[in-house]
């Protein structure tokens, strides 16, 4: 296990993020590195721009996916690199709006 997964891992914990999002924060950021192949400490904005792109058109999430993508990226290097970003910086998709549905 890299010291940065490592670092992540304790940071989530000590924030008592549920079990399964920290599988999944781990989940996507391990494959966003994997699809550089280079340490996301190494990676920047555009990037995640470029990863966001990837997952929208080539793989087809929805949305929900993309935005669970994003705040694993927000998480890691807002919280665990502590980089001098901000959240506005790291855009998500919009949700499409549901209409309840009504009894007649």
């Amino acid at each position: 296990m890299t010291p940065l997964r490592q670092r992540m891992i304790e940071d989530m914990r000590i924030r008592n993020l549920a079990t399964t999002t920290q599988r999944s924060y781990i989940h996507y950021v391990a494959e966003f590195a994997k699809h550089f192949n280079r340490s996301p400490q190494d990676l920047d904005l555009e990037a995640v721009r470029q990863y966001q792109v990837y997952l929208a058109q080539e793989r087809k999430l929805s949305p929900q996916s993309i935005n669970t993508f994003v705040s694993a990226v927000q998480f890691l290097y807002l919280t665990t690199l502590e980089m001098p970003w901000e959240a506005k910086d790291f855009p998500r998709p919009r949700l499409d709006q549901k209409l309840p549905v009504v009894l007649a």
